[in-house]
């Protein structure tokens, strides 16, 4: 075993307490975990991580609690890696707390691709140092081609002649690290320098006064390691040429009667003929709360992921089944097309209905095969795929222990059966029941082959297709309870008891 000794600086004015937040890759003893920091002295926090000796990294983090609550963490956009590059060494890290570091404007991508910068990661190295130390350190604006060199007072950093800098390594995009010997340093006090070299030997030198540091006693086997105060380089000189237009106003003639996703290709392809870079509309995440033109504020979003539907291209769905819907809806988006202005709360409606209507055609052959609407109203009812998570939930909440499978039969027809058995809410996987029904929820189907054959022939479990019996016992292993009876027909005789 070896150790790693954390240490932080970060003044705290209240109870709370700083958190490592980690993980190992693969060949580590741990993949994730949290280890509490002691306040060794004020605003000094230290704490030691046992780990096995074998070659791995880490990735790591730091927040504040209070209690059970985050009062702080930290910019997430690259997170802390230590490299194990010597084995069955101990280490000691120096970390600074990492804000939103300077220039991160000239992180996105962009900057990086007006820039043409291409990331170009190492491989880790292993050096055998009996006694190191390891600067790490954030940079931005390199220019194409360059990377990153450490040059200082002390020989082994060249003596401040750049063609004897060290070059050092980019492990993880816009942080670079160097590991260099200190065995020969005749003090621990050095004074140095971030130089950028490009490609054809060219060298731009970190703006400001020499940094320094002060290097404690090196036991022998030990690596230290110091995460450094970011650095930038000057950002590229752009001179770009672009657009700045609603997607509501980039109408075509394949619309209806506003700009939707389709038209951002048809712009962007004719700005690149242009000699036009850059794109910019304003937000197109979803506004809905009441359907209508007061909707139309594109800065009242209801989500910061999901996008607006009136922004949907129709043009990529395919037709309803039925040709005088289709009619119905190809003379009111040309009456929409022929508007001099958009009209939002029709075009929002129109579209609407469209999905509506494209999406329930499933559920309405249902309905119709099953006959399912009110005996007195003749309302309706909503049908569909079956909801697994709903009924693996029902049959917990309510301690069911037989199934009864009615109207079977009205699947007959269908070339593809589906189930929902997991959801997708606000964009995250989820196999439970989302008690959250205002959450952005998309149901995950698993699909079974259609056994298109007429069940209400069959009396007896082996007459079933053999779609069919592998459709039931997938549910049955879901849902962890048997289905008993299952019914082929209308008729009392077309009832199969298992």
């Amino acid at each position: 075993m070896r150790f790693i000794e954390f240490n932080i600086k970060y003044e705290v004015t209240d109870n709370s307490v700083m958190y490592l937040v980690y993980r190992l890759d693969d060949n580590g003893n741990i993949t994730n975990g949290a280890l509490s920091l002691r306040e060794v002295q004020r605003g000094l926090w230290q704490a030691k991580l046992d780990v096995s000796d074998d070659y791995a990294n880490i990735v790591y983090g730091y927040e504040l609690l209070s209690g059970d609550r985050v009062v702080a963490n930290e910019w997430l956009g690259t997170p802390h890696t230590l490299r194990f590059n010597c084995i069955n060494r101990n280490y000691i890290v120096h970390d600074m707390w990492l804000d939103s570091p300077a220039g991160f404007y000239s992180r996105t991508n962009l900057f990086r691709f007006f820039d043409k910068t291409e990331t170009v990661l190492d491989e880790p190295s292993i050096n055998w140092y009996n006694r190191s130390v390891t600067f790490s350190v954030y940079a931005t604006g390199l220019r194409s081609g360059e990377r990153l060199h450490l040059v200082g007072d002390a020989d082994v950093l060249g003596a401040w002649e750049p063609a004897r800098a060290l070059p050092m390594q980019q492990r993880v995009p816009n942080r670079w690290s160097v590991t260099f010997d200190v065995a020969t340093l005749w003090s621990g006090a050095l004074d140095y320098k971030f130089i950028a070299v490009g490609e054809d030997g060219s060298v731009r030198w970190e703006a400001g006064d020499n940094r320094h540091i002060l290097l404690p006693n090196f036991e022998p086997g030990t690596n230290y390691f110091y995460q450094l105060d970011a650095l930038s380089f000057d950002a590229p000189s752009l001179r770009i040429a672009g657009t700045v237009i609603p997607l509501f106003s980039l109408r075509s003639a394949h619309g209806w009667g506003i700009g939707d996703f389709g038209d951002i290709k048809l712009m962007a392809d004719w700005l690149a003929s242009t000699g036009q870079n850059i794109l910019q509309l304003l937000p197109v995440n979803d506004t809905t709360v009441h359907g209508g033109s007061e909707d139309s504020y594109p800065y009242n979003c209801v989500s910061v992921f999901a996008l607006n539907p009136i922004y949907t291209d129709m043009s990529q769905l395919p037709q309803l089944s039925k040709a005088r819907r289709n009619a119905f809806y190809q003379k009111e988006r040309e009456a929409l097309n022929a508007l001099p202005a958009v009209d939002y709360a029709k075009t929002y409606r129109l579209k609407i209905n469209y999905l509506r209507e494209l999406f329930d055609e499933t559920g309405e052959e249902i309905r119709r095969i099953g006959h399912e609407f009110g005996a007195v109203t003749g309302r309706p009812r909503r049908c569909g795929w079956l909801d697994l998570v709903a009924l693996k939930y029902a049959v917990m909440i309510s301690g069911v222990t037989d199934l009864i499978m009615m109207k079977s039969d009205c699947l007959d027809t269908f070339e593809t059966i589906k189930v929902c058995t997991s959801y997708i809410v606000d964009g995250q996987p989820s196999d439970q029941w989302p008690f959250d029904t205002y959450a952005n929820i998309e149901p995950v189907y698993t699909e079974f082959k259609g056994w298109k054959s007429d069940l209400t022939h069959c009396r007896t479990e082996e007459e079933l297709p053999q779609e069919f019996r592998d459709y039931i016992a997938f549910m049955e292993q879901y849902l962890g309870v048997p289905i008993k009876i299952i019914s082929v027909g209308p008729d009392r005789e077309a009832t199969i008891m298992r």
